[in-house]
């Protein structure tokens, strides 16, 4: 059961919030108040702090009906966590100057102090069209409307017309950055749930999206200017290229994102648009086969996390993710293993900053990675976690794809008594999700042929071998085949394919993937 209330907010606080936001609580009320609230404060960290693993459900709720009678407490408690912590992350991620200053222009504006005002709005002003904060823009003409009705002066009907008309303005850039923003996560939501567009809904839908009104030529030299207006709509276009395989426009379109942000104040501004645009250019580089860029990406992103701290989660994150695929494409693993043993220290950190299909996407590699070295223990730690990582829509390809090379890690280990259960637990998972395919078929069927020749008293070299002969001519049919969409697993099968037909370890095959399958 999942705790609730003032009880999560209590136990999600590190102990530098903790303490913080309990001496707030002193400082916000009156004694005999504050008293009551940090004893029932404590008290709610003593549960926290020794409740029992067994029959957790009953324990919380028997704890519920104990606390009834401080309902209104609880309710002032929740309050004051949620108020300071709001601070806390405000004054943590720089944004606390900005919201503080709408508020200062109505204290100002109460007081009647319209020269403050004046000075105080144009600076805030300049620093929202600096950083193209259109909301905030819309919000400081109000207020100089304001100013205008108390401070009349003779031009006062041209000054509210250029007023009203630079609203509307900054009402216009707002409207459209909004539109572009929410087709992004559309497009992405699509290829979340189904990255290969296997379903025809999901690809009239994709086609819609990225073709969008907003989206055309005329809107970019509309908007050139914008920044943010820009950077969604070169953002969706390299990634609909990308996902329709023309990967030298979605280069082309990820250059041009680059050059948004190529001085050092625009990347300052604009912190959390540069750091996807190093990503989305990353991936365009992947595909285009530019090692060279993508060493270059990962030096600017290492720098920029060293400018700025409170964006060191997320570029942590995005490091991650680009350094595990260029080990993988680079078959260089020295600082993947240093990574990956970071990861695995700060593991549960990570799960608290990242969604549970991008805990999946790093987890499979990282799984992959060791499953193609051959190295048991830490294939199986890895393993560990993606299997225990509750997956959702999100992500859900890479977990079906881990439980895979499970499958073909027990083989290889010889697991043939763990093997045959697992293969009957992946094809029931794959059947009550309703995804089984031919390709999973395929690789099912194979996994029993081979567990049961290996159960004979001497199993048959030449069987085993004509098995996974068998598997490659498939294989090789489904590459050929223009329709079929390969799923996340396609290729680590047709390595572990080839390396049963080889005297060549997997990693050779990885490395040399084009010599065995040329049309791949």
């Amino acid at each position: 059961m999942q705790k609730k209330d003032v009880v999560f907010l209590i136990e999600i606080l590190d102990k530098k919030e903790s303490k913080t936001i309990q001496n707030k609580i002193k400082e916000q009320f009156f004694q005999s108040k504050s008293n009551q609230l940090i004893a029932l404060w404590e008290r709610y960290q003593r549960v926290l702090k020794n409740q029992p693993d067994e029959n957790i459900e009953k324990f919380w709720q028997d704890f519920k009906k104990r606390e009834k009678g401080n309902a209104a407490l609880k309710r002032e408690l929740k309050k004051a966590i949620l108020t300071n912590l709001v601070l806390l992350e405000t004054q943590e991620k720089g944004q606390f100057e900005d919201s503080l200053s709408l508020n200062v222009l109505a204290v100002l504006f109460n007081r009647k102090l319209y020269d403050e005002m004046r000075s105080q709005l144009k600076q805030l002003k300049k620093q929202c069209l600096e950083k193209e904060k259109y909301q905030s823009l819309i919000e400081v003409i109000k207020w100089e409307m304001n100013l205008l009705q108390k401070q009349s002066k003779k031009n006062d009907a041209v000054e509210l017309q250029k007023l009203i008309e630079e609203q509307q303005l900054y009402f216009d850039w707002y409207q459209q950055e909004l539109i572009c923003e929410s087709l992004y996560k559309q497009v992405l939501l699509i290829l979340e749930q189904d990255v290969k567009l296997a379903k025809k809904d999901n690809r009239k839908n994709f086609e819609q999206l990225c073709n969008h009104s907003s989206l055309y030529e005329s809107n970019l030299q509309k908007y050139q200017d914008q920044k943010k207006i820009a950077f969604w709509i070169y953002r969706i276009k390299s990634m609909y290229h990308r996902t329709k395989k023309e990967y030298n426009l979605s280069y082309d379109y990820a250059q041009k994102m680059m050059r948004l942000f190529d001085d050092e104040m625009s990347q300052k501004n604009f912190s959390n648009q540069y750091i996807a645009t190093l990503l989305c250019f990353y991936k365009s580089c992947y595909h285009t086969n530019r090692l060279k860029e993508i060493d270059n990406i990962i030096e600017k992103l290492d720098a920029f996390s060293t400018k700025d701290p409170n964006l060191q989660n997320r570029i942590r994150g995005i490091l991650y993710e680009v350094e595990v695929i260029n080990a993988i494409r680079k078959s260089s693993f020295k600082k993947a293993d240093s990574r990956a043993l970071t990861m695995v220290k700060d593991w549960q950190i990570i799960e608290g900053n990242e969604n549970p299909g991008k805990l999946l996407y790093y987890s499979y590699y990282y799984t992959f990675i060791y499953w193609l070295r051959n190295l048991p223990e830490p294939f199986n730690q890895w393993l560990y976690i993606s299997l225990n990582i509750t997956y959702s829509q999100k992500g859900k390809n890479y977990y079906y794809a881990t439980r895979l090379l499970a499958l073909t890690h027990h083989y290889d280990q010889k697991n043939f008594l763990q093997l045959e259960p697992a293969i009957d637990a992946y094809r029931k998972l794959l059947d009550n999700h309703k995804i089984l395919n031919n390709f999973q078929k395929l690789v099912i069927q194979t996994l029993k042929d081979l567990h049961k020749e290996q159960g004979q008293i001497q199993p048959d070299n030449q069987k085993i071998q004509a098995i996974f002969q068998n598997l490659k001519t498939e294989l090789l049919a489904f590459i050929n085949n223009p329709s079929f969409t390969r799923p996340s697993s396609f290729y680590q099968i047709c390595v572990w394919c080839q390396s049963h037909l080889s005297p060549h370890c997997t990693l050779h095959i990885h490395q040399n993937f084009a010599t065995f399958f040329p049309n791949y």
